[in-house]
């Protein structure tokens, strides 16, 4: 009976240590999400990721006055916030792109392409000489209200070009894309019957963060569908990440110690030597990669009659004073760097051919900043690569020499 007796009461005291375990429990992650959400809102109202990202440079007026002059403070913020708290959205072979939105300071078509001002029309018509200009974030414009864009200020040049009809550019910059991304992207719209007279492609920059040939964030694709020993299978993977994102949802508390997978050493550290040989390498095949688009797009643009030209775009850590011209700056960069001394080998060769123009070095010898983040231009380096892409489609037979414009104007 004792024993019964003492089996009661530890069954009671073992209950009432997991009943306030338990509540223990909810109420601390209650307090937790309810932190979180706080912290949340206040975000949105007080601190964009951009500013907070480079407090100490966005808390001097000094320099935010050169990268964006005649802009308030809000105006800035709210800039910002539509330049970067935008979702991608879904897009046959590419995989996605910029999400249409029209803003006060960004606006993106449904067709896909970035605003510019004296914008053509869509479907573009046949009243003018078309322009596709297609790249990355950088010519698309992040952390750039419109009329300051490479589009902008190469809409305006050409403006001051005296032609038969008049040119219209249209920016397919995309976040994040690449070489690769940019020819299928070029290659759907001629598909879909949308041909321009002439397409421009700014590259460079994003070529060296695609070790494999893939779009960006292709790995959570490929776990979702492959099934392998290193994986659940598709179908069970889904589960576990619906299963992980339902524990995230419902125990704020967990979502800090999901962060914590990301703190864990991937790959061990290879010495100086070795990593320079890989990277030295894998430049060649990145450089070979961009060069076997280019002749896929040449190809096309001469079975539909387009006038292509590729530029390679300048980088703050190639050929420049890095910290002068952009003080945002905290990436290593060092594949960069081996990408385009690959492609200059290349240039310098003629391996490009004629419709190609090298723009990676027009930071050489500045000494202000040009930059409004680590790796997004300012109006000013805008405006240079604008000008660069005008000389280099002079140079191809593009557009007349005669009647050249008198260069685009500052905001």
């Amino acid at each position: 009976m004792n024993i019964f007796k003492k089996c009661i009461d530890l069954y009671k005291f073992t209950a009432i240590i997991l009943l306030n375990t338990i509540v223990v429990f909810l109420i601390f992650n209650w307090l937790t999400g309810a932190y979180l959400e706080y912290r949340k809102k206040e975000a949105v109202f007080t601190e964009n990721k951009v500013m907070a990202k480079y407090k100490d440079i966005f808390n001097n007026p000094d320099i935010i006055a050169q990268i964006y002059p005649g802009m308030s403070e809000p105006e800035i913020r709210q800039m910002l916030d539509e330049s970067w708290n935008r979702d991608f959205v879904y897009m046959p072979w590419t995989m996605y792109g910029e999400k249409p939105v029209n803003g006060k300071y960004v606006t993106v078509d449904p067709a896909g392409f970035r605003a510019v001002k004296d914008q053509g029309p869509w479907p573009p018509s046949k009243d003018f000489t078309n322009i596709f200009l297609f790249g990355g974030s950088t010519l698309f414009g992040y952390g750039l209200p419109g009329g300051q864009t490479v589009a902008d200020y190469l809409q305006e040049a050409l403006a001051n070009i005296s032609a038969d009809k008049p040119y219209k550019v249209y920016n397919f910059g995309m976040g994040t894309y690449y070489s690769t991304q940019e020819r299928i992207f070029f290659q759907s719209l001629v598909l879909a019957g949308f041909v321009p007279d002439m397409a421009v492609f700014l590259d460079g920059f994003n070529d060296p963060q695609r070790v494999e040939d893939a779009p960006w964030n292709s790995e959570r694709f490929r776990q979702m569908m492959e099934s392998s020993a290193e994986h659940t299978g598709a179908w069970e993977e889904i589960h576990v990440n619906w299963l992980k994102t339902k524990i995230i949802e419902y125990m704020p508390i967990a979502e800090q110690l999901f962060k914590l997978e990301r703190l864990m050493p991937r790959k061990a550290m290879m010495d100086g030597v070795q990593k320079k040989k890989q990277s030295e390498k894998l430049a060649e095949t990145q450089v070979e990669r961009f060069a076997r688009n280019k002749r896929m797009v040449d190809a096309v643009s001469r079975a539909f009659g387009v006038r292509d030209l590729y530029v390679w775009q300048p980088a703050s850590k190639y050929n420049a004073d890095t910290l002068t011209v952009n003080p945002f700056t905290t990436e290593d960069d060092a594949q960069l760097k081996y990408l385009y001394a690959a492609a200059r080998r290349r240039f310098d060769d003629g391996e490009f051919g004629g419709n190609f123009a090298w723009c990676a070095d027009i930071l050489k010898d500045k000494n202000e900043i040009l930059y409004v983040d680590s790796a997004h231009y300012s109006y000013k380096l805008s405006k240079m690569c604008a000008d660069c892409i005008l000389n280099g489609m002079r140079r191809a037979d593009m557009v007349p020499a005669a009647g050249a414009a008198n260069g685009a104007g500052t905001p």
